[in-house]
């Protein structure tokens, strides 16, 4: 029996609310972040500091200001924080995707976003436990987990993984490995001092070190 137009139609909206549920409900994996577990301490970027000089809204800002490049980056974080604030929530609709993203993670918080608003959520931030404020952003995100961008040669990440931490398992690995790639003169040089037996040319030998490496990191 064929279906009339109107059984059509409504089959349809059943199945994209159908859908729009299921999509809306799904916990999510964040397959690329520069978000760090919180073992890794200050390599964490965190609180609302940290959100306003986001390269995104420094840029908007910069094109939005008078102020010169080189002032900008002689300020100290919470200065170049205020100045991003003042320019693109204060002295003009935030209306960018970037200046949205900020205004609703705030919301979501349950933070006022108010112009004169920023000192009290500096505040807020401050009395957060870093570990249950993770996992509060991730319910509110409806994530899983999370995959980080790991480099072994950055030296204060490798020392954080040097040490055998207890992490949360929810943060994911991901090697990043840009150095062996554009930059082997460096990278064979950290490799040499880790022990790898590598050499300038890439010679087979060193080729099979580097697989070595990346066999010790993986694990």
């Amino acid at each position: 029996m064929s279906m009339t137009s109107e059984q059509i139609s409504s089959s349809r909206a059943q199945l994209h609310g159908k859908v729009q549920q299921i999509v809306q409900s799904t916990p999510a994996l964040d397959m690329h972040t520069h978000l760090y577990d919180p073992v890794f301490g200050d390599l964490l970027l965190y609180g609302i500091d940290e959100q306003l000089i986001y390269h995104y809204l420094v840029a908007e800002a910069f094109r939005s200001t008078d102020m010169p490049y080189e002032k900008f980056w002689q300020l100290d974080k919470q200065e170049q924080a205020d100045h991003v604030w003042k320019t693109l929530f204060m002295d003009r609709s935030p209306l960018s995707e970037a200046c949205r993203g900020v205004l609703t993670s705030l919301n979501k918080l349950g933070l006022e976003t108010g112009a004169n608003q920023l000192p009290a959520i500096r505040q807020w931030f401050r009395e957060q436990p870093l570990e249950s404020f993770v996992s509060q952003c991730m319910d509110l995100a409806n994530l899983r987990a999370i995959c980080m961008t790991n480099s072994p040669f950055d030296p204060q990440e490798k020392n954080v993984w040097d040490q055998n931490p207890t992490r949360d398992e929810r943060f994911l690995t991901g090697l990043r490995l840009d150095p062996l790639l554009l930059d082997w003169n460096n990278a064979g040089k950290h490799l040499k001092s880790w022990g790898y037996e590598v050499d300038e040319n890439l010679s087979d030998s060193s080729c099979q070190e580097i697989i070595r490496f990346l066999n010790d990191w993986k694990q």
